[in-house]
């Protein structure tokens, strides 16, 4: 073991263990006005005790550090004579204390203002317990505050307690007496706090005394106007009249700034090193005069967030705070940083006056603020983490989120329920709650996971109607006064890269931009001019589509089978039909993701691509540009592929191509717009393909549907009667030959005698609908040969469904009768999509 008396230098066994860990330059940090002995900073080897967090209070493992990386969170060490090193998270440590004490020096930065010996210091650790005493300094950083507790003479020890085990801390005089010895507070007011704050043991001392209006931003002004009164001095002297930088320090950063003139003078200090960020605070504050705001109390007020959008605030890590005669009060990391003083006093066309916060100070005051009124930056990359409710209970926080939408209509006072002036000026497409309005729509769209967004302009003096549409169906959002509707509209314009002088012609478009807490968000974007010169806007959201199984959309046993004996064969076609929104490119995608190997080149032209998985080479159609459907097939047998999937066979020259790639070995997939699959193949001959071709490429026909899901929050399931699961199956026959009492008893059969039926009811999880979520209800059209010998002789639609019936071919409707009888859907349902 190492002797901290007789040796310094690690014994044998550690010596041991030392030689497998990597080199690295760990050091113990040290405060500012401390001047260390040459081995004080010292970590390897240091004879330690550490108290872990699932310890009893007072536990302790003695023994020797062999690492300790601040950076990484960690600690390494040897237990007594062991030689096998523990390594041990920061999150599973209470504290760590050196045993060795060291000997330090202090420097006195202010001669007129020597240091206390001692401070006095009270930590509150996560698990309840207090810790205090006396410290001859601290230092604090991300990773845990350090203490040096004196020992004898000019020597202390090190403690070190990580953040994760911290709930409070206080170093120094008590807050409560630094304001009575300022005069900023009699003790009258202070007893008063301290009296509320035992009763509410949530509120530290400051936030009460903020609470109360004891101290207010008159605080501010006062250090801002005694800022005005020191005399001038740059960032440079100030360091160098601290002492802490050397002249020659200060002319390299100086000739480095000239090269790059962006970077400010203190960044290219911190950045090499010269500096910590400690230190440069201290100087900013203390010899600059510029003063430093705890943003965590400090009031803040809407009117000054109004004038600074948040993708600014974000850009240059800046919080406004207040407006006062004619100026612009905001916090930032760097209050010299003049590139960002400019484009702030540009952008609010402001002056501005500056203070200084921490910058995990300024991102939290961010979130905070700015997420009461979602800005433009809800477009960028990096968004806003302020708002980011939970998925499960989008539906629950509708009215909540609906009224903080209304409330920007309140602050232009653009209610629907005041009288509106004809003379008053329109409302602009640029006005800045307008934008916080359209982005708020698009945002909580998304958030209630609906899949298009119905902005409907109506004549006269009539709201404009904003509904969303869920799992099928559509809702009311908001009624927005009709001064609103030509600035949404150019707004939304703008956004698409549209046109906003055309209004008699439909254009179409796209956007995209992220939400707090998900996946980039697309829209696609349709404005549709209708009577009285107005335009409707449909966008629909393409986000949310994930790769997912054959099962998981809802497809039986039985057709997943014959669709993997399908997509086995080496080529063909397979087509999905239905109408718009009904899953196809879903389940297109769930049969690609079984046949998607490294050995297959797989093509997919898109409009848009929604899905996307590894190992398939996609292609986005662009018919702007010439880049239709046809044409990409065309590139694409150039391109040596094993399986095409086409998005759409909208004409004939694009069936066509598909057909002669199907017959010339490749496997091709492709969505139709149809009722039925048998309807799909009379279509597809209807337009002019030929006939034999078809017959002997096509392999199958998927048709389908999406059917609302009862809500399996609030759905309950009650025993069917007998005389309703007869009516089910009176029903499931009417489209083909079979009788009831066989098939009553087979579904009692398959479940255990009795059928549970699940009932709508209606929750917060739902909406209050009884319905969340969509299954998919499927048909399969597979092509042999007595269906092949019927379509080279161009049969009827009704010749090719009672031979596929006669087959084995279930319809739309049996498939979900059969939804309805596991526990998924109701007849209501069912019969809403498939007639």
């Amino acid at each position: 073991m190492y002797d901290a008396d007789n040796d310094c230098h690690p014994a044998p066994a550690l010596r041991a263990a030392l030689t497998v860990m990597p080199e690295r330059a760990a050091a113990w940090p040290f405060p500012v006005q401390f001047v260390p002995a040459t081995d004080a900073e010292r970590v390897i080897g240091e004879a330690c005790e550490i108290e872990l967090a699932e310890s009893a209070p007072g536990t302790k493992l003695a023994g020797t550090l062999v690492d300790f990386d601040p950076r990484k969170r960690s600690l390494s060490f040897t237990s007594g004579a062991s030689v096998n090193v523990e390594h041990i998270e920061f999150c599973r440590m209470r504290t760590l204390r050196l045993n060795r004490p060291v000997t330090i020096q202090r420097q006195r930065l202010d001669p007129g203002n020597p240091p206390a010996p001692t401070q006095p210091y009270a930590l509150t650790l996560t698990d309840g317990a207090v810790v205090s005493g006396e410290t001859a300094g601290s230092f604090d950083d991300d990773a845990g505050l350090y203490l040096f507790v004196p020992a004898e003479g000019d020597t202390v020890k090190r403690h070190f307690y990580p953040n994760s085990a911290l709930r409070t801390r206080q170093i120094g005089e008590l807050l409560g007496e630094i304001l009575l010895n300022w005069q900023r507070l009699s003790r009258h007011d202070l007893d008063y706090a301290l009296k509320n704050q035992q009763q509410s043991q949530v509120l530290r001392l400051g936030e009460l005394l903020t609470k109360n209006r004891v101290i207010k931003r008159e605080e501010l002004a006062i250090a801002l106007k005694r800022q005005g009164t020191l005399p001038m001095m740059r960032l440079g002297e100030a360091l160098l009249q601290m002492k802490f930088i050397t002249q020659a320090q200060l002319d390299t950063a100086l000739a480095q700034q000239k090269q790059d003139h962006k970077t400010p003078l203190g960044q290219i200090l911190l950045g090499s090193g010269v500096i910590n960020e400690q230190q440069l605070k201290q100087a900013l504050a203390e010899k600059l005069g510029i003063p430093f705001v705890e943003l965590d109390t400090f009031p803040i007020e809407y009117d000054a967030l109004s004038r600074i959008d948040e993708d600014l605030a974000r850009k240059h890590c800046t919080i406004p705070l207040y407006v006062e005669h004619g100026a612009v009060i905001v916090a930032l990391v760097d209050p010299l940083n003049t590139r960002a003083i400019d484009a702030l006093r540009f952008h609010s066309q402001m002056r501005v006056a500056t203070a200084m916060a921490a910058r995990d100070d300024i991102l939290r005051a961010i979130n905070r603020c700015y997420g009461q009124a979602v800005s433009p930056s809800a477009f960028l990359d990096s968004p806003p983490a302020g708002i980011n409710p939970a998925p499960a209970s989008a539906l629950a926080n509708n009215a909540h989120e609906k009224s903080r939408t209304e409330d920007l209509l309140t602050q232009l006072s653009l209610t629907s329920t005041q009288p509106l002036n004809i003379e008053e000026p329109q409302v602009t497409e640029s006005d800045n709650n307008l934008v916080k309005l359209v982005n708020k729509i698009m945002i909580d769209a998304s958030q209630q996971h609906a899949t298009d967004i119905h902005i409907e302009n109506y004549p006269n003096k009539q709201d404009t109607c904003v509904r969303f549409r869920r799992d099928g169906a559509l809702y009311d959002y908001l009624h927005i006064p009709y001064r609103f509707r030509s600035a949404i509209v150019s707004r939304i314009k703008i956004m698409s890269g549209l046109d906003i002088s055309e209004k008699r012609r439909p254009q179409d478009g796209k956007l995209e931009f992220a939400v707090p807490g998900e996946a980039k968000i697309e829209l696609r974007i349709a404005t549709i001019p209708t009577a009285n010169g107005l335009e409707d806007i449909v966008m629909r959201l393409l986000s949310g589509a994930t790769l997912r199984s054959l099962e998981q959309i809802g497809m039986s046993q039985r057709l997943t089978q014959e669709l993997q004996r399908l997509i086995a064969k080496p080529h063909g076609m397979i087509l999905a039909c239905g109408p718009t929104g009904s899953g196809k490119t879903t389940t297109l995608h769930s049969l690609l993701s079984q046949i998607n190997t490294r050995e297959r080149k797989i093509w997919t032209a898109e409009d848009p691509v929604e899905i996307t998985h590894p190992g398939l080479r996609q292609v986005q159609v662009n018919r702007k540009i010439g880049w239709t459907f046809a044409a990409t097939l065309r590139a694409f047998l150039r391109g040596d592929p094993d399986i095409i999937m086409v998005g759409e066979m909208r004409d004939l020259e694009t069936s066509r191509i598909a057909v002669e790639a199907a017959l010339t070995g490749h496997l091709v997939f492709s969505t139709l717009h149809t009722n039925s699959a048998v309807e799909s193949v009379v279509r597809l001959l209807d337009i002019g393909l030929d006939t034999f071709n078809f017959a002997d490429a096509l392999l199958g026909v998927i048709a389908q549907r999406l059917a609302r899901k009862v809500c399996e929050a609030c759905g309950t399931l009650e025993a069917a009667s007998d005389d309703e699961l007869a009516d089910l199956a009176r029903e499931y026959c009417t489209d083909a030959n079979g009788e009831v009492t066989p098939l009553v008893t087979a579904w009692k059969a398959r479940h255990g005698g009795k059928v549970m039926l699940r009932r709508p009811a209606g929750c917060e999880e739902c909406g209050h609908t009884g319905y969340r979520g969509r299954i998919g209800v499927y048909q399969l059209f597979t092509v042999d040969r007595g269906s092949r010998r019927l379509m080279q002789q161009r049969a009827s639609m009704e010749e090719l469904l009672e031979a596929a019936t006669a087959g084995g071919m279930t319809t739309l409707k049996q498939d979900g009768i059969e939804k309805i009888i596991d526990g998924h859907t109701d007849l209501k349902q069912v019969r809403a999509v498939c007639g």
